[in-house]
């Protein structure tokens, strides 16, 4: 785990927070009314929660596993809506085994698709998909697939043996 940054909260009990320090850029106190601000960018999104006093800091990645026990494609549980008037790139990777080890599979891909206004359907999808495996009894696979308005993320393991996947992508949108 990375170090993110460092809480320095004042001396003695009951006090506020004196500074945050992050990765560079030295120590940031609170303004005029005792704030300081934690804003996101690029892929990170930060969500305050005042009830819980907790910050959340979100990279926008999505994981989720799945097991095939034959050479039938197989949807991860996690599937991505498109909404109306959306564009998106998708990028991940998919990473398999054999439940013993004695084959493994790698997956990258990158998609884009696309939505048309109020009631329009996704079209659009491009994938682009490059295929590692070093199975000796047969090739899986994998592939990114449109369902209606969702993006739904496949693979296919080997006929009769038991394979393990986990999926991890990242989004980015232009709404």
């Amino acid at each position: 785990m990375s170090q993110s940054g460092v809480l320095t909260p004042a001396s003695g009990g009951g006090g506020g927070i004196l500074t945050l320090t992050g990765n560079s850029g030295g120590a940031v106190g609170p303004d005029g009314i005792g704030d300081i601000d934690v804003v996101g960018s690029g892929l990170l999104s930060v969500t305050g929660n005042a009830g819980a006093n907790s910050l959340t800091i979100d990279d926008n990645t999505v994981q989720s596993i799945v097991q095939t026990m034959d050479a039938v494609f197989t949807s991860f549980p996690s599937t991505l809506t498109i909404n109306a008037s959306e564009a998106v790139i998708v990028s991940g990777t998919i990473v398999g085994a054999r439940d013993d080890f004695t084959g493994s599979a790698g997956i990258s891909f990158r998609a884009i698709a696309r939505r048309d206004g109020v009631g329009g359907a996704t079209t659009g999808l491009v994938t682009s998909t490059d295929i590692l495996q070093d199975s000796p009894s047969g090739v899986p696979s994998g592939q990114v697939v449109l369902n209606g308005n969702d993006v739904e993320f496949q693979v296919r393991g080997v006929a009769a043996e038991t394979w393990d996947w986990s999926l991890t992508y990242r989004v980015l949108l232009q709404t």
